[in-house]
């Protein structure tokens, strides 16, 4: 009799959990983000650099992201492929307050994914001649943002942009010469209400349990 007991009220608490994240995800107020990924080759490294905006702030993070799986740094001539779905995996940094640019210090960490088509280079033999791809794509990810134990923004993001890459035909070989991703969408994070009424409500059911074996001990005497 216990053990189904213990079924039930593991039960009803799976149940609890599961309506009050779903209600503290519809519930989230999503906000507007805009970003800008930029992204210049440096001998055979490439130098990044992540811009976000939120209505209230802005974080920069230069050298912390890597596209993946990248893009054609050299011997980049005309019917080289150009994949402009990336990943920059996982990645955290910290972002340097620039107070006159509305840049906070705070601790960035997540990920972003672009899904967009794959382009083909075609660019004239001509030294110095440029090559403009330029795709529209879609945008994902995860952010978490904490500025002095305070949390910004934590949770999903997503929405569309545009990719661009330029490549340019120099006297050894096609080079790239930079690209980017400007992109805008929203995200959501929990309300803090929501993750206050879960703790509240496993406590409720905690005593709830506690109440029923005490009752049980006194029956039995």
């Amino acid at each position: 009799m216990r053990t189904r007991d213990n079924a039930k009220r593991a039960a009803v608490v799976l149940a609890f959990v599961a309506f009050v994240l779903q209600a503290g995800v519809a519930g989230a107020d999503p906000v507007s983000i805009t970003g800008f990924l930029f992204g210049q080759p440096a001998g055979a490294q490439v130098n990044e650099q992540l811009d976000l905006s939120f209505p209230d702030f802005s974080v920069s993070l230069p050298g912390v992201t890597r596209l993946l799986p990248g893009l054609c740094l050299d011997g980049c001539g005309s019917g080289t492929a150009v994949p402009f779905e990336q990943t920059t995996g996982q990645f955290a940094g910290r972002s340097i307050a620039i107070p006159q640019l509305g840049i906070v210090d705070a601790d960035v960490n997540g990920w972003l994914t672009f899904t967009g088509p794959t382009d083909t280079v075609s660019i004239a033999p001509d030294h110095f001649a440029c090559d403009y791809l330029t795709q529209r794509v879609k945008f994902s990810g995860m952010l978490a943002i904490v500025r002095h134990g305070r949390t910004l923004f934590d949770g999903p993001i997503s929405g569309i942009g545009t990719g661009r890459a330029i490549f340019t035909n120099r006297p050894s070989s096609a080079m790239l010469d930079n690209y980017q991703y400007e992109f805008h969408g929203l995200g959501a994070t929990p309300e803090p209400a929501s993750i206050l009424l879960l703790g509240t409500g496993a406590t409720w059911l905690a005593a709830g349990g506690r109440k029923r074996a005490r009752a049980s001990r006194v029956d039995r005497a």
